[in-house]
């Protein structure tokens, strides 16, 4: 468990580092083929693919821009506290 403990500010990182990498590569590949055009032109010759590939970058926009900043604040406050609480303890 404690092993658990130390590596988890690592697995945040990584976690962040990949959502953050996902979000470029979508972005660079929807923008390369004029996908916003497309959604936003009328009539029904937009892939299926694209619909959906669309529709998981908002997401994952909406995801990394409303809900991730406040998760890693909230760990990085977590992981502070504990460290700090552990430090008080074992200087009694």
């Amino acid at each position: 468990m404690e092993k658990d403990k130390k590596h988890r500010p690592y697995r945040i990182f990584i976690t962040l580092i990949a959502l953050v990498f996902t979000h470029i590569f979508l972005l660079y590949w929807l923008s390369s083929g004029d996908a916003f055009a497309v959604l936003t032109a009328s009539g029904q010759n937009t892939p299926t693919v694209t619909i959906l590939t669309a529709a998981v970058f908002i997401g994952l926009r909406l995801y990394l821009y409303l809900l991730v900043p406040g998760v890693v604040a909230a760990r990085i406050a977590y992981w502070a506290f504990d460290k700090y609480v552990h430090r008080s303890q074992t200087c009694q």
